[in-house]
């Protein structure tokens, strides 16, 4: 991967039932890559009905996003 590359982020509570919160995002130089903050509520909001997911595991995917043509 590299930092100039789209990538389509999925983000989902491990063990969770739902479709998972997903959004396009770049690499920062450093690898990481940041969730916004919309995504992150409502992700909360759905699966653990609480303020934090801090105790909870996350599954995240990352794959190339689709060229649109």
């Amino acid at each position: 991967m590299e930092t100039t590359q789209v990538l389509k982020v999925s983000i989902n509570v491990a063990g969770a039932l739902g479709n998972p919160e997903s959004f396009y995002a770049r690499m920062s130089k450093d690898g990481r890559i940041t969730a916004p903050l919309l995504g992150v509520t409502l992700l909360q909001k759905r699966t653990t009905g609480e303020k934090s997911l801090r105790t909870y595991a996350l599954e995240v995917k990352l794959e190339p996003a689709q060229k649109i043509s």
